[in-house]
């Protein structure tokens, strides 16, 4: 090639791709030396060397090829490059002719470009034959007769792009089947006005809805919603990023037009896009209604008994399955002053009067043996050192298997009947020493036929009776 037609202004600067069409021996082709090409190729040429974005062109009826550096990496190392300039289109491409020539053909014919996005065109590159694919347009160029006489070709490769896109949809697919198919209630919530955006069926249960509401906002499904702390914590959730969680909340939902109470341990969490920014809430929901209408029952049912041991100035108790003291005994430490570490196991024995502490004991382990309701009386040290007759009563609560869970016992202060019981038979000692041994004629009628419940030996000289009067 001579010298001078290597330096033709329009094949200026290009980077590689200029250097390799400078001293390309063109002569060789259909298109001759570049001093021979046509304004049109000349022009066309010169815009693709100058710019920065992808692009190729076949030109003539052998589809002779030209592209810039931008285009260059597409073509991979072992492959196309750098034979692909120059050559004819059908030796470059065989393995994809017969899909890229008839959108050659049809742009040459009709004179109209063509576009695509993300077309998947395999082509052969770093040594073997890969799925590429690409967004690229074919546009006609016409010669100085206006007839088509070039196809140029602006495009690049998005391989990358649909690569990530088929992960991410991939990604969102077992998302998505992630919450449809899991046991745990869940919901995304998206936009300012929580849309439904997905909800798995056991969601959907309850709520009491069906998939209608897939698309709907939160307050459009439960308008009584918005007088209802969750409405916020969801939006400061999409506010903010942070998770809420909580257990056991009370949550208000409209049946057939009245409120009804139900309990859910839920966390809200946020989900973000690429940039960090929160899209949606996810919120999960476990319903534990009816643990917590038994808890409530439970408490209700301990606080009346709790009442009702009050009530009889006693206190209550636990044991374990062999009978000892275990965890923290807040009634027995209140009346006796003694410490966990005091009365746990049998230590609670050392707190019951000396006199009867054995047979407590052994009256206790004997009950423990036979798993039956134990029934003792005993005296005890109380904290004000003083010390109190109790009634005791314990029984046992069992698993469903049958074996013993724990023993539940109560203590209960008769210390004052006691007193009363004694002193009424002290009192009736004294009386009857009283009337026997004395010179007083004595008697004592009971109820409406006066009946004689008792006289003494004066008074039944006087009656000259004998006892037999009695009753």
């Amino acid at each position: 090639m001579d010298i001078k037609e290597k330096h033709h202004h329009f094949l200026r600067d290009g980077g590689e791709m200029g250097e390799l069409i400078r001293r390309f021996d063109w002569s060789q082709t259909a298109l001759g030396s570049p001093g021979q090409w046509p304004q049109s190729l000349r022009t066309i040429v010169s815009i693709i060397l100058s710019s920065k974005f992808p692009m190729f062109l076949w030109w003539g009826e052998d589809l002779i090829q030209f592209y810039n550096d931008a285009y260059r990496p597409s073509l991979g190392n072992e492959g196309k490059h750098p034979s692909a300039v120059g050559q004819k289109g059908r030796e470059c491409w065989p393995e994809i002719w017969d899909v890229i020539y008839p959108l050659i053909d049809q742009v040459r014919t009709t004179g109209e470009a063509v576009w695509f996005e993300d077309q998947l065109i395999p082509i052969y590159r770093n040594g073997k034959v890969e799925d590429v694919y690409w967004t690229f347009s074919y546009s006609p160029v016409n010669n100085e007769s206006g007839k088509v006489e070039g196809v140029f070709v602006v495009c690049t490769e998005t391989t990358e792009k649909v690569h990530n896109l088929k992960k991410l949809e991939e990604s969102e697919k077992r998302f998505r089947n992630l919450i449809t198919e899991s046991t745990v209630a869940t919901v995304v919530f998206s936009g300012n006005d929580l849309v439904v955006e997905l909800a798995n069926e056991v969601m959907l249960k309850f709520w009491g809805k069906d998939s209608s509401v897939i698309g709907k906002p939160l307050l459009h499904i439960f308008p009584e919603q918005a007088n209802q702390r969750y409405f916020g914590l969801l939006l400061k959730v999409l506010k903010s990023g942070e998770a809420v969680r909580e257990e056991a909340a009370l949550v208000l939902i409209n049946i057939n037009g009245k409120l009804e109470p139900f309990y859910r341990d839920f966390n809200y969490k946020a989900l973000f896009d690429e940039n960090g920014n929160v899209t949606s809430v996810l919120a999960t929901a476990i319903d534990v209604t009816q643990k917590v209408v038994a808890q409530k029952k439970l408490l209700q049912s301990e606080q009346r008994f709790q009442g009702a041991v009050d009530a009889l100035k006693g206190i209550l108790w636990t044991n374990n399955a062999e009978g000892k003291m275990e965890g923290e005994q807040p009634g027995w430490s209140a009346l006796t002053g003694q410490s966990f570490d005091e009365y746990q196991g049998f230590g609670w024995a050392s707190a019951v009067h000396p006199d009867d502490a054995q047979a407590t004991v052994d009256a206790w382990n004997e009950a423990v043996r036979k798993r039956e309701t134990f029934i003792f009386e005993h005296r005890v040290k109380m904290k004000d050192g003083n010390w109190g007759q109790f009634s005791v009563r314990a029984v046992p609560l069992f698993h469903d298997d049958g074996s013993i869970n724990e023993w539940v016992g109560v203590h209960t202060d008769i210390t004052e009947q006691r007193s009363a019981e004694q002193a009424l038979i002290e009192s009736e000692r004294r009386y009857r020493v009283l009337t026997e041994e004395g010179t007083v004629a004595t008697a004592l009628y009971t109820g409406p036929g006066l009946r004689i419940q008792y006289a003494n030996d004066t008074m039944l000289r006087y009656w000259g009776k004998d006892r037999s009067v009695f009753g």
